[in-house]
C-alpha cells in the first residue's frame, strides 16, 4: 500500500484582544467554545485562499471553506504562549417581533476568550499534495503559503489576529510499531487513541469537518477531540497512546510536533 505525499503548513499567529467563539445555536447569549474547532482553522486560511484565486467569500449557503477542505489530511491548533481567559460582558441587543410589529431590546451576557497579550497560537495544516495539485494547478505550494501569509482572523470578522511565522515542509507518516505513546500539544481526534497517560487537556464535541458542510450545521454530525490545555488555555503538553491510527512528523519552529491523525 503507497502513502500519499503530505505537506505540511504550520502558521503562528498572534491575538490582539482574544477571539470570539460561540456554539452556532442557542439562545439570545451563546455560551463561548472551550476549543477552536478544525472548520474555524479551515476557515482562517479559506479567506485569503479563496481571494488569491479568485472565489467568493461564501458559495451558495456554504462558506469558501467548504471548497477548499477536500486538500487537507488534518487540521489542528496548539497553545504557543500566553492564555485565553473566558469572560462574558453585558451587551444591549436589538431585536424584531414579526407578530408585533414592533422592535424590543435586552440585555443579555456576550461570552469570549480574552488574550493575555502577547498570546500566540500556532495552526497546523496537514495537505494531500495531489488533491491540493488538482485544485489550486501546480503553483499550489506558493498559493498555500501566500494564503498563510494572508490570514487576517481566527473566527469572527472581529477576531482579528497577525502572522508571525510560517513554515511548510514535507510531512513524515508514522504506522504500525512505529507508533505508540506520543507526546503532543495539538488537537487530538479521541477516537484515534487508547487513552491520553498524563497532562491537562479538556474534551470537547465540534462539528465534523470531513462529513459536514461548513457553514451548516443545524444537523450536523459531531465528533470529540481532546485538546492539550493547561490553567486558563495556557501552553500544555500531554502523553497519548494511539490505537493504531497514523501520526504525522510535522516540522515547526521549536522542533518537531506529533499529530494523531483524523
Amino acid at each position: 500500500m503507497s502513502l500519499k505525499l503530505l505537506y505540511g503548513l504550520v502558521v503562528d499567529v498572534e491575538l490582539h484582544w482574544g477571539i470570539t467563539l460561540n456554539y452556532f445555536s442557542g439562545t439570545k447569549s451563546k455560551p463561548v467554545l472551550q476549543v477552536i474547532p478544525p472548520t474555524t482553522i479551515i476557515g482562517a486560511l479559506s479567506y485569503p485562499l479563496a481571494k488569491l484565486m479568485g472565489k467568493p467569500e461564501n458559495v451558495g449557503d456554504a462558506s469558501s471553506a467548504e471548497v477548499f477542505k477536500e486538500i487537507f489530511i488534518g487540521v489542528y491548533y496548539s497553545m504557543v504562549k500566553g492564555a485565553l481567559v473566558p469572560y462574558a460582558e453585558i451587551s444591549k441587543v436589538w431585536f424584531y417581533k414579526v407578530r408585533d410589529r414592533r422592535f424590543e431590546s435586552d440585555a443579555v451576557a456576550f461570552p469570549r476568550l480574552y488574550a493575555r497579550i502577547p498570546t500566540r497560537i500556532r495552526l497546523y495544516y496537514v495537505v494531500d499534495m495531489s488533491r491540493a495539485s488538482r485544485k489550486l494547478g501546480s503553483n499550489w505550494k506558493k498559493i498555500l503559503e501566500s494564503a498563510a501569509w494572508s490570514i487576517l482572523r481566527l473566527g469572527s470578522k472581529e477576531s482579528i489576529v497577525s502572522v508571525v511565522d510560517v513554515r511548510a515542509s514535507m510531512v513524515k507518516e508514522l504506522r504500525g510499531r512505529d507508533v505508540g505513546v506520543v507526546e503532543t500539544s495539538a488537537t487530538i481526534p479521541v477516537y484515534n487513541v487508547k487513552s491520553i497517560t498524563s497532562g491537562r487537556y479538556v474534551l470537547a464535541e465540534v462539528v465534523d469537518w470531513r462529513s459536514n458542510r461548513i457553514g451548516r450545521y443545524a444537523e450536523a454530525t459531531m465528533v470529540r477531540v481532546a485538546q492539550p490545555i493547561g490553567a486558563y488555555h495556557m501552553p500544555s503538553k500531554v502523553l497519548v497512546e494511539v490505537n493504531g491510527a497514523p501520526v504525522y512528523l510535522v516540522e515547526t519552529p521549536d522542533g518537531v510536533e506529533k499529530l494523531v491523525s483524523w
